[in-house]
């Protein structure tokens, strides 16, 4: 399902912008181009993102369950 691959894919994207927070850090300020440092930007806001759906999907599960567990008629059917 979605809800699966949003932690890995969390988890890629955090790794790519520690590399590319890295690279700038190692190039130094005169080396580093707009484009490394707006490519490490891109990669910060995806990775909150993936953040923020992953905690949308944490609340809507658990609102989900919380109403089957409420209705009983309900939770016979949801699996």
């Amino acid at each position: 399902t979605g809800l699966t691959l949003l932690a890995p894919l969390y988890g890629a994207l955090d790794l790519a912008e520690n590399a590319a927070v890295a690279g700038l850090l190692r190039a130094g300020p005169e080396a580093a181009t707009a484009g490394a440092v707006a490519r490490a930007a891109m990669l910060t806001q995806g990775k909150f993102v993936f953040f923020a759906l992953a905690i949308l999907a944490l609340v809507a599960l658990l609102i989900r369950r919380r109403r089957g567990a409420q209705d009983p008629a309900r939770s016979a059917t949801i699996t």
